[in-house]
């Protein structure tokens, strides 16, 4: 008897290539939800370049927005330095809210 008289291929060739086509078909599937995955992070790339154009420039020390922001949150914090200046005196002088600053000098 010799060794591939008592082997069964012929029983085994039919599953295995079903499950070959079966893992064929999902590695198909497959690709073409990364190829439609890698498309929509193309347009998500694509739309998102503006935005981050829009950033460099807010982050540029020598660009027209960074210097106009930093003029905005330096009187923003010298409005605050007055609200608290004038919370301040309204503390000590709360008589000024109706009398007014100098005190009360109508006859």
């Amino acid at each position: 008897m010799s060794f591939y008289g008592s082997i069964n291929v012929n029983g085994q060739v039919a599953p295995l290539a079903a499950n070959a086509n079966r893992t064929l078909k999902s590695v198909d599937t497959a690709a073409g939800r990364t190829g439609h995955a890698a498309d929509a992070f193309a347009d998500l790339s694509t739309g998102a370049q503006p935005a981050m154009t829009n950033l460099a420039g807010l982050t540029d020390p020598n660009s027209k927005e960074r210097r106009e922001l930093n003029s905005m949150l330096k009187e923003l914090s010298e409005a605050a330095r007055s609200i608290r200046v004038f919370a301040g005196y309204l503390e000590r002088h709360p008589e000024a809210l109706i009398q007014g600053k100098g005190g009360s000098k109508r006859r």
